[in-house]
């Protein structure tokens, strides 16, 4: 299979106006995925997931919000043109933005980032770094990424009927023009691909009507209406019920389930340059505990797609 997005050494931070510190969102995150496949992120609660899937989409806006980083991903043919000429546009003809098939939705941003060590400060040209960042993601959010929220309520709008939302969806990204009719029996389709019971009455319902988990399935089906080439999903089981989120859950899990780690992440506000489980590990002691303290261990492949950083491994 071919990849569809490569995400690579995403830096993601904010700065706490209370302490006058930046807090590490995310720090060199990086992740490929092919298409057609499945892939899973784990992490405890407050570890940057959510903020990772929102920098995909370019929904990021708090300051200074995302630094660095590269986003390779595979759109499809028919917004390919705009994208390349968004991404082109006021770098001279410089095409570097292209790789193997892929296109790096962040090219040119970091000209409105700069670092400085001592004190350490991010200065950011927020203003055109954001009209930068739509001008390119305006061909991508929606036709080639969609996302399912963590809160399905807050993500839809609390004055329009869910079906005049949905509806606006598929006419917007169908791939040929549609009559109203077509939409709305494409609409309804919909509805149906995400088991709700009675699809013509939840299409006339409003946001705040709605129970979470209908919500959640509605904001599914309008995720899915444009057909695009990568879905994210925030906790999409998260809203449902117990008895159909057990049946999904199951349909996902593999093997047996991980463990509760002990222990609390450490402070992103501080500049951690040894090993951040350092404090939580069993295995960390004598030599390799003094290591451990000293340098933050690399990234080691172990086998194809497997990594793993950690000095007691490498022994």
């Amino acid at each position: 299979m071919s990849l569809i997005a490569d995400l690579r050494k995403l830096k993601v931070y904010f700065y706490d106006q209370k302490d006058k510190r930046f807090i590490r969102a995310v720090e060199d995150m990086g992740f490929q995925v092919e298409k057609g496949a499945v892939m899973g992120m784990v992490g405890e609660s407050g570890c940057g997931k959510t903020v990772t899937a929102q920098t995909m989409m370019g929904l990021v806006t708090g300051e200074p919000g995302v630094i660095g980083g590269e986003f390779l991903f595979r759109p499809d043919d028919a917004s390919l043109p705009q994208i390349e000429l968004a991404l082109s546009r006021g770098m001279n003809g410089n095409r570097s933005f292209q790789e193997g098939g892929l296109v790096d939705l962040f090219h040119g941003l970091e000209r409105y980032v700069t670092f400085r060590s001592d004190p350490f400060t991010i200065i950011k040209d927020s203003e055109k770094w954001l009209r930068r960042s739509n001008r390119i993601m305006e061909h991508v959010r929606g036709r080639n990424i969609s996302m399912i929220f963590q809160n399905p309520v807050q993500s839809l709008n609390p004055f329009v009927p869910v079906g005049v939302q949905l509806e606006k969806t598929i006419g917007r990204f169908a791939a040929r023009e549609m009559g109203e009719r077509e939409i709305r029996e494409r609409a309804l389709e919909l509805l149906d691909a995400v088991r709700l019971r009675n699809p013509s009455e939840v299409m006339n319902m409003y946001a705040g009507s709605l129970s979470v988990g209908i919500a959640q399935r509605v904001v599914i089906a309008v995720a899915i209406a444009s057909r695009p080439c990568l879905l994210i999903a925030d906790e999409p089981t998260s809203g449902l019920d117990t008895t159909t989120k057990h049946g999904v859950d199951a349909d996902i899990k593999r093997g047996r389930r991980p463990r509760v780690i002990w222990g609390t992440v450490p402070d992103n506000k501080l500049a951690i340059d040894w090993c951040p489980y350092l404090d939580r590990c069993a295995y960390a002691r004598g030599r390799i505990r003094k290591r451990c303290r000293t340098v933050r261990p690399e990234l080691v492949e172990v086998s194809e797609g497997h990594y793993i950083r950690c000095y007691r491994y490498y022994r």
